[in-house]
């Protein structure tokens, strides 16, 4: 791709003007001069380029230990999500049990001692 790229066009970029009007949206590469240092900012999607190459597939590849140990939380919290519903279903029926064998009790108990 040929260097210096145009800045974005206006027609994009026209309601975060709007919301941000000191903002400058820059041509790509973007040279910035700052006190004493000339600073060079980029828009460049590298990981692409690097995977244009890769032997395995993006998806074949193994992931990140960040991204391993996020998806490890995830499968935890859903697990202990799952548990505790059993929990609640379980004792939901206990106390359902609990209620109808009160009310078959409470029905016959009641008609045989008061007669």
């Amino acid at each position: 791709p040929a260097l210096p790229r145009p800045p974005l066009m206006p027609s994009l970029t026209e309601s975060l003007r709007e919301a941000l009007p000191r903002a400058m949206f820059a041509s790509n590469p973007a040279r910035v001069r700052y006190r004493s240092q000339d600073l060079v900012f980029m828009r460049e999607d590298l990981q692409s380029r690097m995977r244009r190459n890769c032997i395995l597939p993006p998806t074949e590849i193994e992931d990140a230990p960040a991204e391993k140990a996020a998806r490890a939380r995830a499968k935890a919290k859903a697990a202990a999500r799952e548990a505790r519903l059993e929990r609640n279903e379980a004792r939901a029926e206990r106390r359902a049990a609990a209620r109808a064998k009160k009310l078959r009790g409470g029905v016959g108990g009641g008609g045989e001692g008061g007669g």
